[in-house]
């Protein structure tokens, strides 16, 4: 994060819609494009072979003690499904290190081509019956993302019906208590 994001005056949004409460560190925003992009869109695009994922993006501004997570963007990543897990391409070995930089330039140039104003800040992902219990393969995931920025993981069963937010804290995912779903464009100005 640059000292420009630490000082950058927010507002926050007026019109949202909280879903939990927030914690004493971290207060994550979801446009409702966003939300509606991951809960509805997604899936109705699911192919049977593939783990329904998608990068979030955004900005974080900090304000003294506590981070605000602003999510504006998503953009849909596939991977394919060999033995009910997902093959999530996180601690891969060597010889499959080409492949592990093809999924990422193609990241990065969808990111390019329709978000180049935000940056990743997290993933989201839909394992149906997971619970939303964090596995080994999930955690090593998102632990090779975070070198790339990634920070927040939007997990959703909707098996179970229900999602949660994990931030990346002492080498571990950990569960955030709440979010917003905001509903209105964030105005931003750069303070003097």
């Amino acid at each position: 994060m640059t000292d420009q994001e630490n000082r950058e005056e927010f507002t926050l949004p007026k019109n949202i819609r909280q879903i939990g409460a927030f914690g004493e560190k971290y207060r994550v925003y979801i446009e409702d494009f966003v939300y509606t992009y991951v809960h509805r869109f997604l899936h109705q695009k699911r192919r049977e072979d593939t783990v329904l994922a998608a990068v979030l993006l955004g900005r974080t501004v900090v304000r003294e003690d506590q981070e605000y997570i602003f999510i504006s963007g998503a953009q849909k990543a596939d991977f394919g499904v060999s033995d009910g897990s997902g093959d999530l391409p996180g601690e891969m070995p060597d010889t499959a290190a080409a492949k592990q930089a093809e999924f990422w330039d193609r990241v990065y140039q969808r990111i390019k081509q329709s978000f180049d104003d935000l940056e990743i800040v997290g993933w989201y992902f839909n394992l149906d019956g997971s619970n939303l219990e964090i596995n080994t393969q999930l955690q090593q995931f998102f632990e090779s993302t975070y070198k790339k920025g990634s920070r927040f993981l939007y997990f959703e069963d909707q098996l179970e019906q229900n999602d949660a937010f994990f931030v990346q804290e002492q080498h571990r995912l950990q569960r955030l208590s709440g979010y917003a779903v905001y509903y209105e464009k964030i105005r931003r100005c750069s303070s003097l």
